[in-house]
C-alpha cells in the first residue's frame, strides 16, 4: 500500500478503545504474516505495547493466562502483566470495508 512502517503501536485497554484493540493471539499471527509474504524493508516493523514498566514487545511475551487474560511480559527480569482483549470481543472486520475498497460499482 506504499506505507512504510516502523512500529505498529498496540493499543491500550483503556475505556472506549476496544474498537482499536485485537487479542494478542491475532497480532502475532499478523507479524507473522507480514514477516513471511511482504519485502524486507516490511519485516523490521515492531509491534510495540506501552505498559506501565514501559514498552514492550513479542521478545518479551511469556504467556496468557486463560482464566484472567492476561498477558505475562518479562522484560529486565520484572514479570508485567498486560490485559488481553477478549476472545468473545475480538471479530474480525472485513477487509474491503476496512481498506475502503469498493468492488463491482463504478467509480465516479
Amino acid at each position: 500500500m506504499g506505507v512504510r512502517n516502523v512500529s505498529i503501536f498496540i493499543s491500550d485497554p483503556i475505556n472506549f478503545s476496544a474498537a482499536f484493540r485485537v487479542r494478542l493471539g491475532r497480532v502475532w499471527h499478523i507479524a507473522d504474516q507480514l514477516n513471511l509474504f511482504s519485502p524486507s524493508w516490511i519485516n523490521s516493523t515492531r509491534f510495540v505495547l506501552d505498559t506501565n514498566r514501559g514498552k514492550v514487545r513479542r521478545e518479551h511475551y511469556s504467556e496468557t493466562n486463560s482464566e484472567t487474560d492476561l498477558a505475562i511480559f518479562v522484560r529486565d527480569g520484572n514479570s508485567i502483566p498486560f490485559p488481553d482483549f477478549p476472545e468473545h470481543l475480538d471479530i474480525p472486520g472485513e477487509l474491503e470495508v476496512m481498506l475502503w475498497k469498493e468492488y463491482g460499482r463504478a467509480k465516479v
